[in-house]
């Protein structure tokens, strides 16, 4: 019976994938050229890749300000416990005081400001993809207003998204900030309990917990994504465009949905290229360094000696992919929203 049971499963599966194939074969055609068209608008209006980056260097920057603000904080509230303490009569090691540290203000308020760091990240990338969105719409109907790098279709669309439509981002940025900001303190729950090796059920619900809120957050991004887009372009309120979402689910059903994955997965396969050609780049940048600076085999003239650390050209290549990795997945977030402008 059990042998039976694997392979009714195994059939329901590969009944799937196969399903799948058939359907995304007869899309391919489609994906390919919506795929070519946002290409090249986009190079037509390459500007937007400056936004990006830009919006991008912004939020890598919020990051390291808002870890150096956490520190701040929590050191300030732990030193004002102190001085209650040392005011009351006590010691700062007695056990009110650990009892003053765990105070539920200290949550409250490490979780406000872990809602800001979520919050503010999606609202800088939200803020591109309706960027994007506007600047491909102008460049389908009002063609002459994004032609060139720094077209009028550019700063208008950007403008748009940080006026007019920017409370609409911000609204559609704190739900997904909240779900993230749930499902991480899940995971970090579960592994605190593994660390501690609690027995019984609690790891089992924290696990099941991370994961429902996992689910929730890809629907959500997945939906999102589709919603930006209706900013983008109309400048609808975040509701109206999550209505019209549903509405363009109900029209085209599965077909906007395997031609997006298929893009994903392009795009996704063209960083990993990107990221292994930077990294080989810059192997042979450090060889020709290494050769014109120094004669020590031991020797490496960007990292010093290399006798108790990794081969220079490990170090290179990791460096090397990291940036272009980087740098790509950047420019190929602009073209899925591209793509997603024209698909809608």
């Amino acid at each position: 019976h059990f042998n039976v049971f694997v392979f009714m499963i195994s059939a329901f599966f590969v009944g799937i994938v196969i399903y799948y194939i058939c359907v995304a074969w007869r899309v391919i055609p489609f994906a390919a050229v919506n795929l070519s068209v946002a290409l090249r608008g986009i190079s037509e209006n390459c500007g937007v890749y400056l936004v990006a980056f830009i919006f991008s260097i912004t939020g890598f920057f919020w990051t390291i300000s808002w870890f150096y603000i956490l520190f701040g904080v929590m050191d300030s509230m732990d030193k004002a416990y102190e001085t209650v303490h040392r005011q009351q009569g006590g010691t700062p090691n007695s056990d009110n005081a650990e009892d003053q540290k765990s105070d539920p203000i200290q949550g409250i308020v490490f979780l406000a400001l872990l809602v800001s760091l979520y919050w503010t990240s999606k609202i800088l990338l939200n803020v591109v993809q309706v960027s994007v969105a506007g600047v491909m719409a102008t460049w389908c109907f009002v063609k002459n207003d994004a032609e060139g790098c720094c077209s009028p279709g550019v700063y208008s669309s950007l403008f748009r998204s940080v006026t007019f439509s920017f409370g609409s981002i911000c609204m559609g940025s704190l739900f997904e900030a909240i779900v993230t900001m749930i499902r991480v303190l899940l995971q970090s729950t579960r592994d605190q309990s593994n660390r501690n090796s609690c027995e019984g059920c609690g790891p089992i619900i924290f696990c099941l917990l991370e994961c429902i809120a996992k689910c929730l957050e890809d629907i959500l991004d997945y939906f999102n994504q589709w919603t930006w887009v209706y900013i983008g372009i109309y400048g609808y309120s975040y509701l109206e465009s999550g209505r019209k979402v549903v509405e363009l689910f109900k029209a085209r059903g599965f077909t906007t949905f395997i031609t997006n994955d298929l893009i994903y997965h392009v795009l996704r396969f063209t960083n990993v290229i990107v990221g292994i050609l930077t990294g080989i780049v810059a192997i042979l940048v450090q060889s020709q360094v290494d050769k014109s600076h120094t004669t020590d085999d031991n020797m490496s003239y960007l990292y010093g000696s290399i006798e108790s650390s990794p081969p220079p050209a490990a170090l290179s290549m990791g460096l090397g992919f990291f940036v272009g990795i980087s740098i790509s997945c950047v420019m190929m977030q602009v073209v899925k929203s591209a793509v997603n402008t024209l698909i809608v």
